[in-house]
């Protein structure tokens, strides 16, 4: 059994391929093509008694092809958690039939602290702030996060180390990231036991 984290997938969401610089076309085919080769590098790397974190943004759909995103979301291996991010602001409902069995903002886990931002500034995004606030305040030395896309993860002078989630970042490769810390390995085995 292993544990993943990943982000930002944008399933779905044709601007993220231009924003984000995806190579595949900026049209509906390109994001069709784009959803259908990570899900292909997902299942390729994840067995079906792994633990996934997902750290934000997993889709963004039109009504006419949500229910295809759904079905590709819900077919991925493993058992998976979902962080939520800026973008995931369709009803919990729809998580769930995506297959996500626990879902929430952040984590605390010792030392670490698991959320959609890397938490480096509280000037742009209010749930940063707050989410900064508490990860300053929980004495928190390590942030795992998404949001930033291809860019590597900020440096601040506090010494907080960080690491980039997102499918974009190119050493990621579009693929999970396996996760070997004991402590992240122990919480969220426990936590996936209640769901199977």
């Amino acid at each position: 059994m292993n544990l993943y984290f990943t982000s930002d997938h944008h399933f779905g969401h044709t601007n993220i391929i231009k924003y984000a610089g995806r190579p595949f076309e900026w049209s509906d085919e390109g994001t069709l093509a784009c959803a259908e080769y990570m899900r292909d590098r997902y299942q390729a790397t994840v067995q079906e008694d792994d633990v996934v974190v997902f750290l934000g943004d997993v889709a963004l759909t039109r009504a006419a092809t949500k229910q295809y995103y759904i079905d590709l979301i819900s077919s991925l291996k493993g058992t998976r958690f979902l962080v939520k991010g800026n973008h995931d602001t369709q009803p919990v409902n729809f998580y769930r039939s995506c297959g996500f069995t626990d879902i929430r903002t952040y984590h605390i886990v010792g030392r670490h602290f698991i959320c959609h931002y890397p938490c480096a500034s509280d000037e742009y995004y209010p749930k940063e702030a707050e989410f900064k606030k508490i990860c300053d305040s929980s004495g928190c030395r390590e942030i795992w996060h998404g949001h930033i896309h291809e860019k590597p993860s900020p440096e601040t002078p506090d010494g907080m180390i960080r690491h980039n989630m997102c499918v974009d970042y190119a050493p990621n490769d579009f693929l999970p990231v396996l996760i070997t810390d004991p402590e992240l390995r122990s919480y969220f085995f426990k936590r996936a036991e209640r769901f199977r």
